[in-house]
């Protein structure tokens, strides 16, 4: 999932460098792009190439919350201990 979460990130990345580049120029260039097919259908690959790559990264931050999740109770019963540690101290102390 990751791999490919990466791999389509980076081909979004390196078409957007090449339309950047493209685009360097105050009057762009196109019949660079016009070369390699219709523009339309550049246009359309490259919006669903960003939906995908949305998609994609949408799914695997979710994903990285739910794994997140039992860490936070992990930790959760962790303070929980300590604080019941700290009672205890404070009892055997008699600072409370």
């Amino acid at each position: 999932m990751i791999k490919k979460s990466f791999a389509i990130l980076s081909i979004f990345l390196i078409s957007l460098g090449f339309l950047n580049y493209s685009y360097a120029d105050t009057a762009p260039d196109l019949s660079i792009l016009e070369k390699l097919g219709d523009l339309d259908e550049i246009k359309k690959v490259t919006n669903e190439t960003i939906s995908n790559a949305t998609n994609i990264t949408e799914n695997a931050v979710h994903d990285i919350e739910e794994s997140l999740d039992p860490i936070q109770s992990i930790l959760d019963s962790i303070n929980s201990i300590i604080m019941q540690i700290e009672q205890l101290w404070l009892s055997i102390t008699g600072q409370q």
